[in-house]
């Protein structure tokens, strides 16, 4: 064979070899820009949150990052939009904790979490608060139990919207602590949280940024937070668990790619976000709209996708909580 026949050969060879290989190996990630689909319309936390980070991890990952909201069906229609996507980090889901906890709420959610995502990571949560009226005899949680058990119904607690973080939480603060407290439903937090503030109802779990405001000026009270531990924001707020034990009600924020994706392509999109709470500006920013700077990786945010399921599925049984 001729050394022009055997280099034509080889360069033939070469090329079936990288025509075989993933695009992602092919080519530099990202290439082109990534599109992040925010599960919930514009202006809500999740999609300020979103718009915050898609934002600084362009500058980490060197491509636009370009925000597309697809809300609906409590942020189901954004992750099968994600899940059917080419699993190529080009399209990316930002949704809230919830993305696990879907698949019990709705009979047909459209996806199955544990099988058609690649958890990427979880760049920041809410700190929820359980609020109560002003002028509500209670001054902590041991005393809002106390009073609920003394007068079983006779304490309205608002909910804002079936299925959310809130309305889990309040029907696990009933659950564990025993009380008989009565959920009534509101169209979202802002009305809720008016209801508070005008005595329509007694109290209300929400997230703390929402009623930062109306509690510094002494119109509402914070009784406590739902997280595992006291929040720098409120240090002198405690805990639900130190009253009732066992009690978290964690709302946050997580990344995710279609399950296919290389895990190359995953753990770039782990460092930008990595990068980017990691920066004390980008944390800052996040403070003062809300958020707590609350990284975990690919591997950690998928267990803690699981975990939300685990720890809310018999409650929504025992509830009998369907979406609205």
């Amino acid at each position: 064979m001729s050394v022009t026949g055997m280099t034509r050969r080889a360069a033939l060879g070469a090329g079936l070899s990288m025509a075989a290989l993933p695009l992602a190996a092919q080519e530099r990630f990202p290439a082109r820009p990534v599109r992040l689909i925010v599960a919930f319309p514009p202006g809500g936390g999740t999609d300020i949150l979103g718009r915050l980070l898609a934002q600084r991890m362009q500058e980490a990952l060197g491509q636009p990052v370009v925000v597309e909201n697809r809300g609906g069906a409590g942020g189901n229609i954004a992750a099968v939009a994600v899940a059917q996507s080419a699993p190529d980090g080009y399209a990316v889901l930002f949704t809230g904790s919830s993305l696990a906890v879907n698949e019990v709420l709705f009979r047909s959610p459209g996806y199955d979490s544990r099988r058609e995502f690649a958890a990427v990571a979880r760049p920041a949560s809410t700190p929820m608060m359980l609020v109560v009226h002003k002028d509500l005899a209670a001054q902590d949680v041991a005393g809002l139990i106390a009073a609920a058990k003394a007068r079983p119904g006779a304490l309205n607690c608002a909910v804002p919207g079936a299925g959310t973080s809130q309305h889990l939480a309040f029907e696990l603060f009933n659950e564990m602590a025993g009380t008989r407290i009565t959920g009534v439903p509101y169209r979202g937090g802002g009305p809720a949280i008016a209801a508070v503030v005008s005595g329509e109802v007694q109290m209300l779990f929400t997230s703390a940024g929402s009623v930062e405001a109306l509690v510094r000026d002494g119109r509402m009270r914070a009784l406590a937070v739902t997280t595992r531990a006291r929040i720098p924001g409120w240090p002198e707020v405690p805990t639900v668990g130190e009253a009732l034990p066992g009690f978290i009600a964690e709302l946050w924020y997580g990344l995710y790619a279609p399950a296919a994706t290389p895990p190359a392509v995953v753990a770039a999109l782990e460092g930008a976000v990595r990068d980017s709470v990691a920066d004390p500006a980008f944390a800052q920013r996040l403070r003062e709209r809300g958020f707590e700077p609350d990284f975990l990786g690919a591997a950690a945010t998928a267990a803690a996708t699981q975990e939300e399921r685990a720890r809310w599925e018999p409650v929504i049984r025992r509830a009998g909580i369907t979406p609205e």
